[in-house]
């Protein structure tokens, strides 16, 4: 079955509510979104419809703080199960992310697991996305 086709609200939903569909992508991993490591930080986005994933980057958490564009845009790939991954070398502790999802032909800004809320991009605690964000869901990688 072709997951990426275009489709009207119902087909969509009738998919999702599939057997098939369920047997094929269901997900138990507990690394969704970032997990943070000062050496790097893995990415990861379910999105088992999606045509294409990008990671953005960002210095700031909104335009309004002066981040209106990404300073990096990082290609994501498909893996199993419909996750998407991407990895990023370096400390990325205080920076900031968000997902481009571009499913059904058309982009969509997919948000972070961690997100601030009130429109801003994640991160939920200090403007340090990686350690708050992940330690928060048990997702440091480096085990503190």
């Amino acid at each position: 079955m072709e997951y990426t086709a275009k489709r009207a609200p119902s087909e969509w939903r009738a998919l999702f509510c599939s057997e098939q569909f369920e047997t094929e992508f269901f997900y138990g991993g507990d690394d969704l979104g970032a997990v943070y490591s000062p050496e790097k930080t893995g990415f990861a986005l379910w999105a088992p419809t999606a045509e294409a994933v990008s990671l953005r980057l960002y210095k700031k958490g909104s335009a309004v703080e002066g981040a209106e564009k990404p300073f990096e845009t990082i290609e994501m790939h498909k893996g199993e199960k419909g996750v998407w991954r991407a990895e990023k070398t370096g400390d990325l502790d205080g920076i900031y992310y968000t997902f481009l999802v571009t499913a059904d032909g058309q982009q969509r800004d997919g948000r972070p697991v961690c997100e601030s809320g009130g429109g801003k991009r994640t991160p939920e605690h200090g403007g340090r996305f990686t350690k708050s964000c992940a330690a928060g869901m048990g997702k440091r990688a480096d085990g503190a």
